[in-house]
């Protein structure tokens, strides 16, 4: 995975962070302790949350990010709908990105 990744994942996650904050922020009121939508509403953006800070948890650890990648497909996973989908579709042709070095010998 390489940082142009992180970066797509993240604005996604942020978009879908934003999108369960206005939710929640306009939802029609009283809001019972027991209403099921509000309560998931609440839920995914505990979710989401957590998925944010497990991507930042391997950006920072750059130094061998492909090792982390398995953890975070599972953060990723937890994503419902349209963003869920969207983010494993990018770690999914991440996955199969291969980098090959640049080899700067002189025969």
């Amino acid at each position: 995975m390489v940082l142009s990744d992180f970066q797509a994942i993240r604005n996604l996650l942020e978009a879908e962070q934003k999108r369960i904050a206005d939710e929640i922020l306009h939802y029609p009121p009283p809001i019972p302790r027991c209403d099921t939508q509000f309560n998931g509403l609440l839920e995914e953006r505990a979710t989401v949350a957590q998925a944010l800070y497990d991507l930042d948890a391997l950006v920072r650890a750059a130094d061998a990010p492909g090792d982390c990648l398995a953890e975070f497909v599972g953060s990723a996973r937890a994503i419902e709908g349209a963003a869920g989908r969207q983010i494993e579709a990018l770690i999914e042709v991440s996955a199969r990105t291969v980098v090959l070095p640049i080899v700067t010998e002189r025969y």
